[in-house]
Parts: C-alpha cells; sequence; structure tokens
C-alpha cells in the first residue's frame, strides 16, 4: 500500500496531468469502500456491543440489537452526501480532457475485484470475530480529510493541492489498514479462552 501510493507521488512528479487521473480513482475508490462498508456492516452476524456509537447517552448497538440495518442505512446516507457533494467539486478540480479513460476502466476493476475480495475476507473472520459496528461506521470517513483539503487548503494555505492530497491519501490508505486490522475486528471472549 505504501509502496503504490508512493509510486503515485513519483508517477505524478514525472507526469504532472495525472493528477486528475488519481483524484478521480481516488473519488472512485471511496464510493466502492463505502458500497462495501454498506454491504459489510448491513450483513454482520456477530458484532461488539462495546461501541461507542450512540445516540444521546444510548448506544446504537446493544449485545442483544439487531439494529445493524439502521447503522448501515444511516452510514450510506451521509457518506453518500459526502461524496455526491465531492463530486461537482471535482468537476472544477480536474479537467476531464486530460483523463486516461482506459486507465480508469481498469484501475475501477482492479478496485471492485479488491473490494469483493475484501468483503469476502470479512464474511470468513466475521464467523470467527466479533465486529466494532462504530469502528467500522466511521473506518471510511478518513478519505474525507484528503477531499476536503484538496478543495480548502491550496486556497487558504497556498499548498500545492496535488502534493498536499497524494500525501493525505497515503496517510489516509495506511490509517484505515491499521484501525481495519486492528480495530474493527475482536476475537471472541470465548475463542480466547479455547485458544489459551
Amino acid at each position: 500500500m505504501i509502496a503504490a501510493n508512493t509510486y503515485l507521488i513519483f508517477y505524478y512528479v514525472k507526469f504532472p496531468d495525472s493528477i486528475n487521473d488519481i483524484i478521480l480513482i481516488f473519488w472512485i475508490q471511496s464510493v466502492l469502500i463505502g458500497v462495501f462498508n454498506f454491504l459489510d456492516m448491513l450483513t454482520l452476524k456477530k458484532f461488539s456491543a462495546d461501541s461507542n456509537h450512540k445516540i444521546g447517552d444510548e448506544p446504537v448497538i446493544t449485545k442483544n440489537s439487531k439494529n445493524n440495518g439502521c447503522t448501515a442505512l444511516f452510514f450510506a446516507v451521509h457518506y453518500g452526501i459526502f461524496h455526491l457533494a465531492y463530486f461537482f467539486f471535482l468537476v472544477t478540480l480536474i479537467d476531464i480532457k486530460k483523463i486516461d479513460w482506459i486507465f480508469i476502466e481498469l484501475s475501477f476493476f482492479v478496485i471492485l475485484g479488491t473490494c469483493v475480495l475484501n468483503f469476502v475476507q470479512n464474511k470468513i473472520r466475521n464467523r470467527r470475530e466479533d465486529v466494532n459496528i462504530g469502528a467500522m461506521f466511521f473506518v471510511p470517513y478518513a478519505r474525507i480529510i484528503p477531499m476536503h483539503l484538496i478543495i480548502l487548503a491550496p486556497k487558504f494555505l497556498n499548498i500545492s493541492a496535488p502534493v498536499l492530497f497524494l500525501v493525505l491519501k497515503t496517510f489516509a490508505d495506511v490509517i484505515m489498514y491499521v484501525v481495519s486490522q486492528n480495530i474493527v475486528f475482536k476475537p471472541r471472549v470465548a475463542d480466547i479462552s479455547v485458544n489459551n
């Protein structure tokens, strides 16, 4: 992941027009991550009750509840609105004439395949480990930060938008990976006691 992001930075330095492709692919990847996160939450078999996901003082998810459908729907609407708004900003940020549509199409199918593979792995893992649905809900939002700052930072901080975007994209990808591997899934107490 870090190697791929480093490659994108060097590729941008060599071919500055490639930033149009990179930003569009990032948006497509974010949308696909959101779609599969929604499906993942919707189809959870077991999830932990120790989530900080609350409305007021009441936890949305309790040990015996089946509220993952409501949580998934709320995520889909909220995350979807962000990306719909970003789509309109993208029209002003990228030069459509400089987009390599064959590369975009190929990237779409690679990302889609990766998302399907991750989804299947998550379903297999969920058979033996509970999911912290609160963490699962918030993990994709790490990708919101690069989008926000590529729109706002260049105007307010006089920073190169592409360089800032590529650095933040790398940082967001690493955060998403670390959190999803170490916080979202938790071994069940029964499994821990059996293994020890």
